[in-house]
């Protein structure tokens, strides 16, 4: 079939297009499951959107709440074609063109009839390699972090950036409550689909919208009156009653009483062979590649907060219907993905729970995530989210398309801000599996997380190796790590991290083992030539020595002892 359509003139291929197009519009028209709303003045705002809305009323503006989009476009690029084939992709969507207010203390939608959206031009091609990329770092970020008013039209920002003679960077910015992550991938096919035709000087054929995003809002409202929702949302509260408590990750800072949403991302690569092997387990047991993701980073959190009730948020698409997928606008929505790990399972059988978990939430995913936050009623706290702390993100976007010699290719931008402690963000790319673990700074070091996805690889391409073993024997340290334990004399037998021991246990083994060892080694207060060492076994009858005396006391088992020292071998002991 392919070499019969590589034969096919252009002329021929453009007739084709047109009619697999028509018939695709037939099919939406006979399976059409959401009608237009019956009043069609009327903008219904949906449940995510009326969240987003009341959650800026409180953070006016807050930058957490935008999506940040960026296309490299390589080839002899018109700016012109571009800035025209955007302008009809806000005409094809009129949630682009909404804005919010306020009536009688409640949100109100309204859409523009049309919007200007400036889109400016900035040249850098003059600079060095080095200040061009520093420059259009600085604009990402610029972009990333705008307030909108959510009472102004329109709610997005976008900048084009020529980086050299054939390069250019697109740089888009929306607030959420007007577009989510698929929404993104919609508009760049629809982008570059009207500018071929544009280029080409003929007019897109682009099939007619069956629906806008407000006729979704006004089902959604309807929905949520009837049995089909009552049934879901019973569901979700058997399913996280009685909540766990939040998951508790050794941090490197205290918990803030409130979170700043400052983050930043460590990219890592998931290698090629390990995700074949990963897909060759995932057919072998009925299941899929992202059970198999979740079943890993979750044991990765049971082993780092030594919890064993795991709820990781993961957004589905939410668009169940053919007529939802060419929609701009915000349909994603959170599940919280519980999983009981308290018998230490073998990745086999985590496996197998998380398949049928991760099935059942999946048919339950149209209760909006608030509604499902509202029937179980945590306790609030602002230095936590509520049912989960962590994320995790598999994606499958387009990562390249072409028009009239000019090729598009999505990228991934540092936005600077998280919204959940850790989210680990997954996309496939020809090398393997690209990965980003997202991390607040305010809680966390760079390199703890680098140490983070380092674990998580290596105990990847160990469940892999060895599926049948529990999931608290399962390697986290690679050969470098291990090594690098040696060369500080814990030794092998202990470099792999068990729970089955704590550090003392783990440190009085080698006291017994290794007493002449050099356990601390830091410099003197009084910088004589030499620093300051104890070996491990003067460092245990130091520690026994101050035990002996806080039991005297009247100290014993998880009594608190406040410590006021500087770093120092005193602070050790």
């Amino acid at each position: 079939m392919p070499d019969r359509l590589n034969r096919l003139s252009p002329e021929q291929r453009a007739k084709l297009a047109k009619l697999l197009a028509a018939r695709k519009r037939k099919q939406q028209t006979r399976k059409l499951t959401i009608a237009p709303r019956p009043d069609r003045d009327s903008y219904p705002l949906s449940l995510q959107q009326e969240q987003l809305w009341l959650i800026d009323q409180l953070e006016p503006g807050n930058p957490a709440y935008n999506i940040n989009a960026a296309v490299r476009i390589l080839g002899p690029l018109a700016p012109s074609i571009l800035r025209e084939s955007f302008r009809r992709v806000l005409d094809r969507h009129e949630v682009l063109r909404a804005w919010f207010d306020a009536s009688e203390g409640w949100p109100r939608q309204s859409i523009s009839d049309s919007v200007e959206l400036d889109i400016p031009r900035v040249d850098l091609r003059e600079l060095s390699p080095e200040a061009r990329e520093a420059e259009f770092q600085r604009l990402a970020e610029d972009m990333a972090g705008t307030r909108f008013d959510l009472s102004q039209s329109p709610l997005m920002r976008a900048a084009l950036a020529r980086m050299d003679e054939h390069e250019h960077i697109f740089l888009l910015t929306m607030h959420h409550i007007i577009a989510d992550g698929w929404s993104m991938g919609v508009l760049v096919k629809e982008l570059v689909s009207i500018y071929e035709a544009l280029a080409a000087g003929r007019e897109p054929d682009l099939p007619p919208l069956p629906i806008q995003y407000a006729d979704y809002a006004w089902w959604q409202r309807q929905w949520l009156e009837g049995e089909d929702y009552g049934r879901q949302l019973a569901f979700w509260k058997e399913q996280m009653t009685p909540l766990p408590p939040p998951l508790q990750l050794p941090t490197d800072y205290p918990r803030p009483p409130a979170p700043r949403y400052e983050g930043l991302h460590h990219e890592f690569l998931i290698p090629k062979a390990l995700v074949g092997r990963m897909q060759t387990l995932a057919r072998e047991q009925s299941a899929t590649l992202f059970s198999v993701l979740m079943a890993g980073f979750k044991t990765l959190l049971a082993r780092y907060t030594h919890q064993d009730d795991i709820v990781v948020g993961a957004p589905v698409a939410n668009r169940p219907y053919a007529e939802l997928e060419s929609l701009l606008g915000y349909f994603v929505n959170p599940l919280p993905m519980r999983t009981d790990l308290g018998d230490d399972p073998t990745f086999l059988e985590l496996l197998a729970r998380e398949r049928e978990g991760n099935q059942a939430a999946f048919e339950h995913q149209a209760v909006p995530f608030e509604n499902i936050v509202q029937a179980v009623q945590p306790q609030r706290s602002l230095a936590h989210s509520p049912l989960f702390q962590t994320l995790f993100v598999l994606q499958n976007t387009p990562r390249r398309l072409e028009a009239r010699n000019v090729r598009f290719e999505p990228l991934t931008l540092e936005s600077g801000t998280v919204k959940f402690d850790l989210t680990l963000t997954v996309e496939e790319d020809a090398g393997g599996l690209r990965c980003w673990l997202g991390y607040r700074t305010d809680l966390f070091h760079p390199e703890t997380v680098a140490r983070m996805a380092r674990n998580f690889v290596t105990l990847l391409e160990d469940a892999m190796a060895r599926p049948e073993e529990r999931i608290s024997r399962l390697r986290m340290l690679d050969e470098a790590q291990v090594g690098e334990l040696a060369v500080l004399g814990v030794g092998e037998e202990y470099a792999v991290f068990s729970v089955q021991y704590s550090v003392v246990e783990l440190f009085e083994r080698q006291a017994a083992q290794r007493p002449d060892a050099v356990a601390i080694l830091a410099p003197d207060e009084l910088m004589r030539e030499e620093p300051r060492a104890l070996t491990y076994a003067e460092l245990d009858a130091r520690a026994n020595q101050l035990a002996h005396a806080l039991i005297a006391r009247g100290v014993g088992p998880e009594t608190r002892v406040g410590v006021m020292l500087p770093r120092s071998p005193e602070q050790i002991i």
